[in-house]
């Protein structure tokens, strides 16, 4: 026997269904992004109670040039942070090695290979030093900006669209993998399930021509030593020669 609902309860029917679908739809979706955004926060507050720093990255940077071809600069590098105000980079260079200081105020820019440094005043934090390096000299080293204490001010621009993708296996372990969107990035980080540091980060440009990618591995972290001053500290060897790059004073914002 058929049974026909009057169209009222149809309707009321539907409409039920309905809301139960868009709940099924939206509610899991709005919960991805605060798991993302709440994941996010947990690593930036093992950064902000650090007091010492230290990792290295490889990163793998696509430039897309005029003719449309796209090649990828693979390179490594090491950094120790203390503080806000101490900083040491090692830097690589297509025919060497080099070394950036910041302590006390100085700055210095040791050119290892062929034993050259330059030094200058500089007013401000290492934030603001990585900012200058990549504004002023194209000097871009990607995922340092991970790392930074006050990283959660600028997170609503930097996470306009959050994602929890899910979990994803490493050979070093488990990370839970991470999407968000900006308006002019959209980035991905892999975060360790047992450490809770970054393992892999990729940035994607897309308001560059091509949309290029950036890769960065994270490897060997260190939160726990405590860094003896002097490794910031830049002394020049007896030998080393000394060139004037232009003086630059910035002064803390």
């Amino acid at each position: 026997m058929l049974y026909l609902l009057p169209i009222s309860h149809l309707r009321a029917s539907l409409l039920f269904f309905l809301l139960c679908f868009v709940v099924v739809l939206v509610v899991p979706a709005a919960g991805q992004e605060n798991r993302a955004i709440e994941r996010l926060h947990v690593m930036m507050e093992r950064f902000a109670e650090s007091e010492n720093i230290g990792f290295t990255a490889v990163v793998s940077e696509e430039r897309v040039f005029r003719d449309g071809v796209s090649l990828n600069f693979v390179y490594q590098y090491q950094a120790k942070i203390s503080g806000t105000d101490k900083l040491k980079i090692i830097m690589p260079r297509v025919d060497g090695v080099s070394e950036l200081y910041f302590y006390d105020g100085i700055i210095s820019y040791y050119d290892k290979t062929r034993n050259l440094f330059t030094e200058g005043d500089f007013n401000a934090t290492n934030m603001d030093l990585l900012m200058v390096l990549r504004e002023d000299f194209g000097l871009k080293l990607p995922g340092l900006d991970i790392v930074d204490r006050n990283l959660s001010e600028r997170l609503p621009t930097l996470t306009k669209r959050a994602l929890f993708i899910g979990r994803t296996s490493f050979p070093e372990g488990d990370a839970d993998h991470l999407a968000f969107v900006s308006e002019t990035l959209h980035w991905q980080v892999w975060i360790s399930s047992d450490t809770g540091l970054p393992r892999y980060l990729i940035l994607t440009h897309t308001k560059e021509p091509g949309e290029p990618q950036t890769h960065v591995r994270f490897m060997q972290w260190d939160l726990e030593t405590s860094h003896d001053l002097a490794v910031f500290d830049f002394n020049p060897p007896a030998n080393a020669a000394p060139f004037q790059m232009g003086e630059r004073s910035v002064e803390r914002r």
